[in-house]
């Protein structure tokens, strides 16, 4: 939901739209981290479209990535 004319999200800026976590809500989920802990990397992914979405607030990873088939 990003418009391509904006091109950035400045820092602390909520996003149009969220999809739900693995929790199955919108929030943010912070990295439970502990001392001893091995170092860990984590993966965003981006995702471009040449078209809108149209997707509803809290769709899921799946909702996306079907809308996004052929785009």
């Amino acid at each position: 939901g990003l418009r391509a004319q904006r091109g950035k999200l400045l820092e602390g800026e909520t996003p149009p739209r969220t999809g739900k976590n693995a929790r199955g809500n919108s929030e943010w989920l912070l990295p439970r981290l502990h001392p001893g802990d091995a170092p860990r990397r984590y993966v965003f992914q981006l995702f471009a479209s040449d078209t809108g979405l149209g997707l509803m607030p809290g769709a899921s990873r799946d909702d996306l990535l079907r809308a996004l088939r052929g785009h």
